[in-house]
């Protein structure tokens, strides 16, 4: 592919020229919030474009046509974002790892090697919080969707336009080499799964103490809370096609659903949990927080800023606490009120 994929936080002065013989650049895309995999240590995608002067597929590319498209969604049980069908293009199709996926759409008549439109899908935990997180942050302007959907830009690379959905556990890249096209397809409410794709998540619900019990009996995994809601608050539930639980807490008059950033417990299934969590205290500016029984929680500012991620001796589930003020994390868990309900 020879599409440019520009990041959030990519500290790549924005007018370095372009290589032709290789590896352009990567586009490092840290966005430092609610990470349920702690080997990744922080939501880091490096997207690799630019290739040879031929006119082939790039490293790794394939053309691929909207029933196998659909076909791989299926496949890969998760969903491959799109927007829509288009005539005289060829789908490319490039899968950098780590489960994200790169849709290129190449103009009949053009050359592979030329910057076209290309659609990124980016697993990420509680995507739709992590992107409201940053498109409220510097350099960035809000784009208005409809559906529920936040979606921005940023002003130091604004060839990209990033979009999640509510629930979602993916964030959504368009890039497209003509100004302005990227906000204009978000804007319009094209991006979407590819017909076909598997469901993502469950619908958000509001959830009783007693309903996250039979729910994690029913699940035959632990689901960690922060206990019940405030007065007149909802606790609500979310479970994503990756078995990743959501427990967030909703202020009174706030609704199932709705937009906002509040205090989230996640619960995800991760081989040697422990060891991930011990890999992320030993990073330089990292902190401990001892749980007792051997359990261990860290904080890590420069990965996450506003989150808390714990696990336990011989348990394959992390946890994570998030809330946008990291001060009321560390007293939570601190005060031992994060738990597996039951």
């Amino acid at each position: 592919m020879r599409q440019a994929s520009h990041a959030v936080n990519e500290t790549v002065p924005k007018n370095e020229p372009r290589s032709r013989g290789g590896l352009i650049r990567g586009a490092r895309f840290r966005l430092g919030a609610l990470v349920a995999l702690a080997a990744i240590a922080g939501i880091v995608i490096w997207l690799a474009v630019g290739g040879n002067n031929s006119t082939s597929p790039a490293p790794g590319a394939v053309e691929i046509s909207p029933p196998g498209l659909k076909s791989l969604a299926g496949a890969l049980r998760q969903p491959i974002y799109w927007v829509g069908p288009a005539t005289n293009v060829t789908y490319e199709l490039t899968r950098p790892g780590e489960g994200r996926i790169l849709l290129g759409y190449v103009q009949s008549g053009e050359s592979d090697k030329d910057p076209h439109l290309t659609i990124g899908t980016y697993p990420m935990t509680n995507a739709y919080a992590v992107t409201q997180n940053v498109a409220n942050g510097p350099h960035t302007v809000k784009i208005k969707v409809g559906g529920g959907a936040v979606a921005f830009y940023n002003k130091r690379y604004p060839l990209s336009a990033f979009i999640s959905y509510p629930g979602s556990s993916f964030q959504i890249e368009v890039y497209d080499p003509t100004p302005g096209r990227a906000r204009e397809l978000v804007a319009s409410g094209k991006v979407q799964p590819v017909p076909g794709s598997p469901s993502e998540t469950t619908s958000a619900a509001a959830v009783s103490g007693r309903g996250l019990i039979r729910r994690a009996l029913a699940e035959h995994q632990p689901i960690y809370w922060a206990g019940p809601a405030p007065k007149g608050g909802t606790l609500e539930l979310t479970k994503t096609s990756k078995r990743w639980f959501l427990v967030r807490y909703l202020p009174a008059g706030v609704e199932v659903g709705a937009a906002g950033v509040y205090l989230t417990i996640g619960t995800y299934p991760v081989t040697h949990a422990l060891d991930a969590v011990k890999s992320l205290a030993a990073e330089k500016g990292a902190s401990t927080i001892d749980l007792g029984g051997g359990g261990l929680a860290v904080v890590n500012p420069k990965h996450f800023p506003n989150s808390i991620l714990l696990a336990y001796p011989g348990s394959n589930y992390q946890v994570e606490v998030f809330d946008p003020s990291l001060a009321h994390a560390k007293r939570l868990v601190k005060a031992g009120r994060i738990s597996a309900v039951g």
